[in-house]
Order: C-alpha cells, then structure tokens, then sequence
C-alpha cells in the first residue's frame, strides 16, 4: 500500500534554514494530560530551538506506562500541525484522538513533541542532544526532523544511546503481547509504521527527509554501533524478554544516497530487547529485512517510481467475464537497444503484437546460477513491426537479459472497465520449451470489479519438474519493477483506475489470502479440518494457526520472516530424507487511484506440502502455504516462508509465499 509522505505533511518548510551541526536541544516537549478530538491539553514544556508555535509540525506519542497491564497503546504515534495555542491548550489540523483512547489516558505516558524543520540538515558529528526520556515529567527520549531540501550525513550521527525510557525504570516499559511469544520476533521491523515502540535504553527517531546522502563510514541513526544483517544483532536477541534495547528509527526519504546498512545502528547488545527500523523511500535498497523493513513511497501526485505510466487506454472498451485467453505470448530470442526478436508465439482474444500495442518484456526464468534480474518486468508500446522483429518505445538494457535468462513478451490488455464475477482460468501455464506464459497482465482505465470473481493462477507458474533458483529476499522498494514466477502458481499484473471487490475475490489462487500460513501441525498425533481439508501430524510436530511457528523449525526466534513485507521467496519442489515443499504461490503487482480493500482478495500463499516419508503424513502450511508477502501494506503480515509451515523430519514443508505489491493512493478496508 506504500508510505504515503502526504500523512506526515510533507518534508517540511525548512523554517529553521540551513544548520551544520546543531549542539543544543533542538526539539521541545511536553506531556499530554488530555486529549479531546483535534485539541490537546499540555503540561510543563522543555523548549529547544523548534519551539511550540502555530503551524509549527508535532508528533504525538504514546512512550511508556504509568500503570495498569494494557500494552496495546505503546509507540502509538500521530504527526499534525499546530493551528492555535491558548495557554495549555494546544488545537491541532486534525482529530487525534485514535492515538488512545480517553479511558486509558491516565495509564500511560503520552507526549507531543516539535518537529525541527530544516532546510538542510548537514551532520559530520554526532549529535547527542536529545533530552532524555524523563519518569518524572513524561517526556523525552524522541528525536524527530524534517529537511525540507537534504539530510547529509558525513561522518555524523543522530546518537540516542541512553535517551529512551531509563534502565532504572523499566516497569515503564512492558513486554507487548508479540515480544513476550518469542514465535513473533521479527514483527518489530515492519510493525514501526503504526507503532514506533521507545524501549528502555535508547531513544527513536523520526526523521522525514526529501533526500538523504549518506559518505563516510561512521554515519548513523540510532546508535554508535554499525548496524548488521547478523543475527542475532540484526534484529536483537530477545531470547530473554529484555525491555532494554536500542533504538527504534522512523526514517522517510524519497531519495537515498549512499545507502549503506551500517547506518541503522539499533543494537542495544546481545540478549537485551529489540531495536526496531522501518524505511520508505523512493530508492531501492539492498534487502535486509532483519534489520529493516522498507516500503515504497508513496505520492498522490503520481503513480509513483514504477514503470507504470498510466491505467491504460481502455481501447478494449468495457467487457464482462472474459472467455478465453486474454494475454498474447512470445518467447524472445534476442535484444538489441529498442528492438527485440520474438519467436513462436500464443495470441490472445483482444491485443495481438501490433504496432501501438503496449506489451510488458518479463524475464520469467533463470536458466544460469545469476537471478539478481530474475522476475524483473518492463512495460513499453511496439513502434514498429517487421516479421518477427518489433522495435519498442523504450530501450531494454542488455544486462537485464543475460544469457542464463528465459524472457518472454506479454501484450497488456487495454479495458475501459472489467468486471469478473466468476472463475477465469484461462491464463496459459508457462511453457518452458516455449519460454512463455503464466502472466495475467491487465490495465483499466477505469473500474476493475472482481466482486465474486477469481483471477486463478493456480498451476500457471513455472513446472515443479524445471529447476528454478529460488529469489532472495526482497523489500517492497525493490519490487517496483519485479514480478517473479513462483514455482507453482502465476504471476498477476493489475493496474487500475479503481479495484473493487468482495470477500469471494481473489486474485492468483482460489483460497483466501488471509490464512496466515494456514495450520503448521498440531503436535499431538492428531488430526483437524479446515476448509473441507484435513491435515494430520506426528506428536513431534508444532502448531500454529497463524504461520508463526513452528518452534522445532529452523527459523526460531529469527521470524522477520512472517512480517509484514519481507519475503519474496517462492516455494519449489525440493525433496529432502523426509518431506516435500509445498509449491509457490501467486506474486501480484498492484497500481490503483482506489482500492476497496480485501485482504483476503490477495491469494499469494503457496499450497503446503505433504510429508512423503515414512508414514504417516505430516502436516504442511496448509492451503495459504507458507504465505504471501505483503510487500507495502503496512500493518498487514505476510506468511512464513518455505520451511515455516511443519519444517521437522516428518512434517511436509510450508508453500513457499509468493511476493505482493500494491501502490495504491485511496483505501477502503474492509
């Protein structure tokens, strides 16, 4: 769903101009004692160069526990403007009262803190004047900027080390109910978006920047330490249950420069709690979900950094329930430049490879040990058309078609409205002898209505029987211009002017996208049904409804991998002594003005799969398998990956997931 920068006002004025290096406390602070719509009441203020004026930025943040045992409000945060000030009341742009409800107030402490608005913010030292999280007064501990131009970092850093909540005071700072089922470590990363947690040890930071750039090796957030993938340091070890740890970073920049992962330092120390980092931006950033999960930018003024131009010319005008297969196919052969040789082709009943046909140019399989390009898509229009030669509008570079690549050519068909309310099968399976298929490739330049319908892919992806190397983990930043084949099902291109549908929509399978991993196994030699499926177990086996287990897998206590937005694997078919993988699911790429929102509409899990020796079965992941990857929907987990879903020596292998990615500007959830 990506970040959208409109919620956060934008990067800011730069009312404070140009600073190089600010030695003083640079943000102010105060208490809330009361909130009652779009006014606040405050208490005492701890001033710093951003002070408390009209149309100056705040955020709001729920920062620690006064008393009670509820956790649900902590790191709860909200940004608004200052409209009016009248002694210690303080009216805001909008109704901020979802930050907590009035009934809970008085146990926790909550804080309003100033945002200082740079022009350019230049830090080639480390700035370490953040007041410290005070028990007493009920502020502190949270740096927050925005640059309206640039953030530079050389050689400096945001140091927050000791200015959260005091180590003295760490009944302040609760386990929540994820931290204290160790099966859920790894939720921190990608939950920051909603819930930007202060932990006992170091402070957070909010920094809002139009671009950051990044040179020398000692530039961080956080901390003094670099930051780094390794676990247990990537994410913290919190096999204790520790309160203390490091820094949680909130980090918006459309651009990054010079991005290097050593500056997320969030590591407290070994065995201490969880540093938490979440990133949108514009840049694709090498992957590393442990140690932070990165979402798209969003900007309502645009479709955004895709190669996506427009929601098509609706040429087809409006259709109902296609028959047949909507797609034209083509293998491709060679690249040079704009032109490009196709060979034996499948047509389609609408768009043909004709001049003015927009067509999309997949690299659907790798056939070599490189997949650094393997899934990676590009959209352009055929100019001209000579035999099997067709020249684009837009050059392909040479390196993304490597010879260890399969690629093929897929028209996009062009709706003025789409409505499906059935099940649409008729997407050809990819061929390997025939290098194409497997892809739904759709634009509207209107309403898609799948209310009741089915995009089902099962099966369309790549063949269990061809050897695929499995795709690294990816951020959603990186898949703006991916969309893998899975090892099992199909891939979905939709880009619509609005997508609406029901709870009975689906795209790429037929099951609901929602199960989470569906059942592991239930660990007591038994056997339960769901959905008209039954899945059995060994006694050796876990259990687990909601794909975060199982405890005897290999990932325990590493579970980035069910958060939000971080796989991008995809189950094949791998056989071990004594299980079988599940196969992968769907991967879908989503572009909408509007979205009625089903969750369960996103069908990317993989079917799990069956143990094959000895007897008797064990359990897999379950239909939803080892899940999907819900790459730019905040707050909404993706599944566990390929080995989640009843990894032992007797348990079939969850589905691997396939990968999701939506781009949307308008939500309506369900």
């Amino acid at each position: 769903m990506a970040f959208k920068i409109n919620d956060i006002g934008g990067y800011g004025s730069g009312t404070l101009g140009d600073v190089t290096n600010p030695s003083t406390q640079v943000n102010s602070y105060a208490n809330i004692t009361a909130i009652s719509g779009n006014t606040i009441t405050i208490g005492t203020i701890s001033a710093g160069a951003a002070t408390f004026v009209v149309g100056r930025d705040v955020l709001l943040h729920v920062s620690a526990k006064t008393t009670g045992t509820d956790t649900t409000c902590l790191g709860n945060w909200i940004e608004a403007t200052i409209t009016a000030i009248s002694g210690s009341t303080v009216t805001l742009s909008k109704d901020v009262s979802e930050l907590i409800p009035a009934a809970v107030m008085a146990d926790y402490g909550v804080q309003i803190v100033t945002i200082a608005d740079y022009g350019t913010l230049t830090l080639s030292s480390s700035y370490a004047a953040t007041l410290a999280y005070s028990a007493t007064n009920k502020y502190g501990g949270i740096c927050a900027i925005k640059c309206k131009t640039a953030l530079v970092f050389s050689g400096g850093a945001i140091n927050l080390v000791d200015k959260g909540i005091p180590v003295a005071n760490t009944a302040l700072r609760p386990l929540t109910v994820q931290e204290s089922n160790q099966s859920q470590t790894g939720w921190e990363n990608h939950i920051t978006v909603r819930t930007a947690l202060m932990n006992a040890g170091d402070g957070v930071a909010f920094v809002f920047a139009k671009t950051t750039t990044i040179t020398g090796t000692d530039s961080r957030i956080g901390g003094t330490v670099a930051g780094t993938a390794c676990y247990p340091y990537g994410i913290g070890d919190n096999s204790n249950e520790e309160v203390v740890g490091g820094s949680t970073i909130f980090w918006v920049s459309e651009t990054i420069n010079g991005f290097t992962p050593t500056i997320i330092s969030k590591r407290k120390a070994s065995g201490q709690g969880l540093g938490r980092c979440y990133i949108a931006t514009e840049t694709a950033l090498p992957n590393d979900e442990g140690l932070y999960a990165q979402d798209c930018l969003s900007n309502p003024t645009r479709l955004g950094p895709l190669n996506i131009k427009n929601f098509g010319s609706g040429t087809l005008g409006d259709v109902t329930n296609p028959t047949g297969q909507i797609n034209s196919y083509a293998n491709i052969t060679s690249v040079n430049g704009k032109i490009i040789t196709i060979g034996v082709q499948s047509s389609g009943i609408y768009e043909k490879f004709d001049v003015g046909t927009e067509v999309m140019f997949h690299i659907s399989r790798n056939t070599g040990s490189d997949y650094a390009n393997f899934g990676k898509f590009m959209l352009a229009k055929i100019l001209a058309v000579s035999g099997g030669l067709l020249t684009l509008d837009t050059t392909v570079a040479t390196s993304d078609i490597p010879a260890n690549y399969k690629c093929q050519l897929v028209t996009v068909a062009q709706f003025n409205t789409l409505t499906i309310n059935n099940n649409y099968t008729s997407t050809p399976a990819y061929d390997d002898s025939k290098g194409y298929g497997g892809i739904c490739a759709i634009k509207c330049k209107g309403k898609f209505d799948l209310s009741n319908g089915i995009i089902n892919l099962v099966g369309k992806g790549i063949p269990p029987t061809v050897t695929r190397t499995a795709l690294p983990t990816q951020c959603s930043g990186q898949q703006k211009d991916y969309l893998p084949l899975s090892q099992g099902n199909g891939s979905a291109l939709i880009v619509a002017k609005s997508l609406t549908g029901n709870a009975a929509s689906r795209i790429g399978a037929t099951y609901s996208g929602s199960l989470y991993g569906g059942i592991c196994a239930l660990g007591d030699g038994a056997s339960t049904t769901i959905s008209g499926i039954t899945y059995s177990s060994p006694a050796q086996e876990s259990y687990s409804v909601n794909g975060y287990g199982p405890k005897n897998g290999s990932r325990n206590n590493h579970l980035t991998w069910p958060a939000g937005g971080s796989i991008g694997l995809s189950g094949g078919t791998t056989h071990s002594a004594y299980s079988i993988t599940g196969y992968g699911g769907a991967s879908i790429f989503c572009v909408a003005d509007s979205i009625d929102f089903f969750q369960s509409m996103f069908s990317t899990g993989g079917k799990g799969g069956n143990g094959n020796y000895p007897a008797p079965a064990g359990g897999g992941a379950g239909y939803g398998g080892g899940g999907g990857n819900w790459s730019g929907v905040s707050g909404y987990g993706g599944c566990g990956g390929c080995g989640l879903g009843g990894e032992s020596n007797y348990g079939g292998m969850g589905g691997g997931p396939g990968t999701c990615f939506i781009y949307v500007n308008n939500v309506t959830t369900a």
